[in-house]
């Protein structure tokens, strides 16, 4: 049974709820978010022992108890994040009934509180007619009250307003790379992490610049130049994970 573990932006302690889904032989989970109320959100699979998978998101109240459970068929979420205002971001991708990926469908979707879906957008040939699908090979990330996805497919971040409307779409230039965290602050910058062949967590942090567009070796007064592995954002400020149970919070642009 999935144990989660939830600390606040200070590291401290809180919560460890347990992820139980009713008649569930065994279950996977891809992702986990939590929203500035304190709600958790968790997305993956559940296992029946009869062969049955059902795709699911469950929402954790602050508490730390389940307060919804929804059967997101045939939606597999792959990543999920939060906006400000509380509603849920996922995304994923479509399956037909032999778990092979349908070749249209939207690429990310936003739930309410309650488990309703709210609407849909972004279609598959929105980053490639064929190929892999879009949202395995992705980041999801938000800041305030738009979200922004990352994905390899494509090689195309796309930010959207909380109510859905396409603020940006840019080609990222991260396509001959392996970016390993992507963070998006509240003043609107755009740092990613990608992965070197050193060893440890010192992968090259670069930010990309407002006026090009271009991604760009994060300067030595942004504190990152020494690289590290960023795992998100939290106002302007990017948190990177330095090796050996090290986080830092570094002030960002």
């Amino acid at each position: 049974i999935p144990q989660l573990y939830v600390f606040d932006r200070h590291g401290k302690f809180l919560a460890s709820p347990t992820l139980l889904i009713p008649d569930a032989d065994r279950t996977s989970i891809r992702d986990v978010s939590i929203s500035p109320q304190g709600t958790i959100a968790v997305v993956g699979s559940a296992f029946k022992r009869d062969g049955a998978i059902a795709p699911f998101i469950a929402w954790f109240d602050s508490s730390g108890k389940i307060s919804q459970v929804t059967v997101t068929t045939p939606f597999a979420g792959m990543h999920l994040c939060f906006t400000s205002d509380g509603v849920l971001w996922a995304v994923g991708r479509e399956y037909s009934p032999d778990f092979r990926s349908k070749s249209q469908y939207d690429v990310l979707r936003r739930y309410g509180a309650d488990g309703r879906l709210l609407g849909s957008l972004l279609p598959r040939e929105t980053f490639a007619r064929s190929g892999a699908d879009p949202g395995r090979d992705a980041f999801l990330v938000s800041a305030g009250d738009r979200v922004a996805l990352y994905s390899k497919v494509g090689d195309l971040w796309i930010e959207v307003s909380s109510s859905g409307e396409i603020l940006t779409s840019v080609k990222m230039g991260l396509a001959e790379r392996q970016p390993s965290g992507i963070a998006l602050t509240s003043s609107g910058a755009v740092y990613a992490s990608v992965r070197s062949l050193a060893k440890g967590f010192s992968d090259p942090i670069l930010r990309r610049d407002r006026a090009s567009g271009l991604l760009i070796q994060a300067a030595v007064d942004d504190k990152l130049d020494s690289g590290g592995h960023i795992v998100g954002a939290d106002d302007t400020d990017v948190i990177v994970y330095k090796g050996k149970g090290q986080f830092v919070r570094v002030q960002g642009r």
